[in-house]
């Protein structure tokens, strides 16, 4: 990861800012005309590769799986190294550096491509989350339809879904990119209560064909 943020970061410097095609698919991502390169290939694939292997590595914990400890261990350290990198205000946040001290310019790190920024904070912060998910659902009876394990299990069915619902929502109601914060939280919460049906169905669909398409979303 250190050397791939450099790596692109040199590559930006040596074609003026943006990449070719080949390289823009590999790393960095860009805008080609109507073309838009939100996730290159092989930054992403670091973090999708992190997530398979804690998925696998959450079956084998005996008894159930409650690995919060290490996860508070692992998003602390995580943190700790944003709040560096960030604070040294140089390497790690692909020359988008900060103008001031403001709590805005902390949290403008780069994501389309990632950066070591970027990848500690959100980590850090998921698992953080997930530390506290964990111990909450082991003190309380598990609830197969509750919202979170809902969620949880569909999470890129959901991510799939939740983005053209409000983009056609605020096409359908005229207010495209015209309403702040307050607006934007009751948006969200009404995505979620609207596709949380849409959640179950598709995972109990997912669990009866463990080996069609759905295993992949």
């Amino acid at each position: 990861m250190l050397f791939g943020e450099a790596m692109i970061g040199a590559l930006l410097k040596l074609f003026g800012g943006s990449l070719p095609l080949p390289l823009a698919l590999l790393l960095s991502g860009g805008l080609f005309g109507k073309l838009i390169i939100g996730y290159p290939l092989l930054p992403w694939l670091a973090v999708m590769m992190l997530g398979w292997v804690f998925g696998r590595h959450l079956p084998l914990q005996q008894p159930a799986p409650m690995p919060s400890q290490w996860l508070r261990t692992g998003g602390s350290l995580a943190l700790a190294i944003f709040a560096i990198v960030r604070g040294m205000n140089g390497y790690g946040n692909l020359l988008l550096l900060r103008d001031d001290q403001s709590l805005v310019q902390w949290l403008h790190v780069s994501k389309y491509p990632p950066s070591l920024s970027f990848y500690a904070l959100e980590l850090g912060l998921m698992a953080l989350l997930l530390s506290f998910l964990f111990r909450w659902q082991q003190r309380q009876r598990a609830n197969p339809t509750g919202l979170f394990l809902v969620l949880g299990q569909t999470a890129f069915f959901f991510y799939l879904l939740h983005g053209h619902l409000l983009l056609l929502a605020a096409w359908s109601l005229g207010v495209s990119h015209q309403r702040g914060l307050p607006e934007t939280f009751i948006a969200a919460g009404a995505a979620i209560g609207l596709l949380y049906p849409c959640c179950r169905w598709y995972r109990g669909y997912k669990a009866g064909h463990p080996n069609g398409w759905a295993r992949y979303i």
